[in-house]
């Protein structure tokens, strides 16, 4: 393929996570998302994460939906916006990867197959911790594949990269945790050495960075309060489920992955079936182990909701050249077999348009977002949320405080308004009654103009904890309103 045809046709693919994405960038914020959002506006007016907005995920995120709000304003559509530009970045550090491992035809072929699995809906395209992770976790494995040719600094810069992606999210530890075990069996006992002081330089490089995200807490004194949310709590909140449910939603939801991105997942297989027929399979090897390490990652997590496996998507979309390589070799070999593969990946591939079809088929903005979670009855709350944050922001002034008593934290930033305690969501209380006593507190101390009990409509836990003390409050201090969408709201008493 001459050069010029070859850029022109990497510059399309690149676009077309951009043309996948642009469908949802005004669909209505996801939960999380509006966590998100709501910590990454005070970080732009000099907040904090975990001192005055408790949740468990790693700093970066946040900083990223700031960065969002910084470069296009503080809109719903930004923080997507941002995130398919990183995917089109991310398209061509899987091209690549592919061209370091394989070829420049296999590279292209693997950019392919990462943009097209952008338009995979049912893995909530949106604007959540994994479509930001994606950047760093892929751009930690390029610089490390160009650590192996070249050696040196490349060393330093992938565990940097590496570092970036775990402040991300946790779950990329496992992932680089590969890298490094990777490494140093690759390497002969003469070289032991070598190969200890370039693993050293990885890790070097993620402590730098882990360090660079954690010292505004050390300085501003609030480290306790990034270790009692974002490892006393995460180690709870991971740690809640047996081992029974961990089996049983890895099955179930790897069943489920296989429906919506089967040709993704079918070529995968053949590209491990492949490695382990070939000796000198140690590239392949490197991917697999690197996209099996992903989905350690999120069976100890023991959450599994369909985005976290986008974290997998960059390591399949680099499998999906060797496994068409495979496939060809069985059709040289034994049509039965290769007619047998080809009926699954094809069925596989209509599943997957199928699943998609019928969330990009959907004609507003808030009906792809139902469609995209059909069993989850709070997605009908994330819709009614924009016109309650706004009948909220209508009723109050810039200075008042709301308070949200459930898992609605997008109400924050779609009434433009702050909590007074940074226990923003419930789901908290669940693993702590202490974390119930200190919200009490801290709205007894600073009472806001509306509470908004959403809580109380929860299907996920109703009952898990107790919310007395909150309630009596509000009896004390609030007069019922009236129940507006899906939550009981209460005003202030003069």
């Amino acid at each position: 393929m001459q050069r010029t045809n070859r850029w022109a046709a990497l510059g399309l693919i690149c676009l077309l996570p951009i043309v996948l994405y642009l469908p949802f960038l005004t669909e209505p914020f996801q939960n999380d998302e509006g966590l998100y959002a709501y910590v990454g506006r005070l970080l732009l007016h000099g907040g904090l994460p975990y001192r005055d907005a408790f949740d468990n995920k790693p700093p970066a995120v946040f900083a990223w939906y700031a960065l969002s709000f910084l470069l296009f304003g503080e809109h719903v559509w930004a923080p997507r916006l941002l995130v398919a530009l990183l995917l089109s970045v991310t398209t061509l550090l899987v091209y690549v990867e592919g061209k370091l491992v394989w070829s420049v035809r296999a590279g292209l072929v693997a950019a392919l197959a990462f943009a097209l699995s952008m338009g995979i809906a049912r893995l909530d395209s949106n604007a959540n911790t994994e479509y930001f992770l994606v950047l760093p976790m892929t751009a930690g494995l390029v610089t490390y594949t160009m650590a192996r040719r070249r050696g040196g600094g490349w060393y330093l810069l992938a565990g940097a990269l590496n570092g970036l992606a775990v402040v991300t999210k946790e779950t990329a530890l496992f992932p680089f945790a590969f890298l490094i075990v990777f490494h140093a069996r690759s390497y002969s006992r003469v070289t032991v050495r070598k190969a200890t002081g370039e693993v050293l330089l990885l890790v070097a490089g993620a402590v730098f960075v882990g360090i660079l995200a954690l010292l505004p807490f050390v300085i501003s004194g609030t480290f306790d309060d990034f270790w009692s949310a974002g490892v006393v709590y995460t180690l709870r909140y991971v740690s809640d489920g047996s081992a029974v449910g961990r089996v049983f939603g890895a099955v179930s939801r790897t069943l489920l992955l296989t429906f919506f991105a089967g040709p993704w997942v079918g070529l995968s297989i053949l590209a491990v079936l492949r490695a382990r027929k070939n000796a000198q399979s140690g590239e392949h090897w490197l991917i697999a182990g690197w996209l099996i390490a992903s989905y350690a990652g999120i069976i100890v997590v023991g959450r599994f909701f369909p985005h976290y496996f986008v974290q997998m998507l960059p390591g399949m979309a680099l499998l999906v050249p060797a496994g068409l390589v495979y496939l060809r070799d069985m059709w040289r070999q034994s049509n039965r077999v290769y007619l047998a593969w080809v009926a699954v990946l094809v069925f596989c591939a209509g599943s997957a348009l199928f699943f998609s079809a019928d969330v990009y088929g959907r004609a507003s903005p808030e009906a792809p977002h139902i469609a995209k979670h059909p069993d989850n009855e709070l997605t009908l709350f994330e819709v009614d949320s924009p016109r309650l944050g706004e009948f909220i922001r209508q009723n109050t002034t810039d200075d008042d405080r709301i308070y949200n008593l459930g898992f609605q934290t997008e109400l924050y930033f779609y009434a433009d308004r702050e909590s007074p305690t940074k226990f923003i969501l419930d789901r908290p209380f669940v693993t702590d009654s202490d974390y119930v006593v200190q919200a009490e507190r801290e709205l007894r101390a600073d009472p806001p103009k509306y509470i908004i009990d959403s809580a109380r409509n929860d299907p996920w836990e109703p009952g898990k904890y107790d919310a007395s003390g909150l309630r009596a409050f509000i009896t004390e201090r609030y007069e019922y309103v009236g129940k507006i969408y899906y939550a009981d709201v209460y005003r202030l008493r003069e």
